[in-house]
Formats: structure tokens, sequence, C-alpha cells
């Protein structure tokens, strides 16, 4: 894969991870903060067992929840996106 495509990969992969985070948002509105926050443990506790990054974690995490868990894969990965880069109120915990 040449620099260039990689480039457009990488940035079609954020923008599917920003819609994720919306996409969560939408979804549980004033319950959005709570949810988060018990992902992000489910996600730290994941990085700390097995020397994940954010997103690897989170990836493993959602490839165990299977075809069933779409809904709790959104959240887990609009989790992930809030410890990179948190949103307005929510604090920011770990990194990539």
């Amino acid at each position: 894969m040449n620099r260039r495509s990689e480039s457009a990969r990488l940035v079609q992969m954020a923008a599917k991870l920003y819609d994720m985070r919306d996409r969560a948002k939408s979804l549980l509105g004033s319950r959005y903060e709570k949810h988060m926050r018990e992902c992000r443990d489910v996600i730290e506790s994941g990085q700390r067992r097995c020397g994940l990054s954010t997103l690897v974690a989170a990836t493993k995490i959602c490839e165990g929840l299977g075809e069933d868990g779409r809904i709790q894969s959104t959240l887990v990965m609009a989790a992930a996106v809030e410890m990179i880069e948190p949103s307005d109120g929510q604090q920011e915990r770990s990194h990539a």
C-alpha cells in the first residue's frame, strides 16, 4: 500500500470512529457519560492485563462481542475515542 492510500485509510478509519462516538451520544443521551466510564474501565483493564494500546484493546473487546454485540461494540469504540480525544465534558485518562 502506498503512503497516500495509507493516509486515506487512516482518515476514513478516524471518521468512522468519530461517527461511532456521535451515534453513542445520540443513542444514550444523558446516560452517555456513565456508559463511557463503564466502557473505559473495561478497556483500561484489557490494556493493563495485555499491555495493549487503547484502540487495540477496544478492538479485541469488540471482536469478543461478535455479531450480536453491535451496539455494545459501538459503545466500546466510542469510549476508546473519548479516551484518546475527549469531547466536551469528558476527562482524558489514556492514550492510543
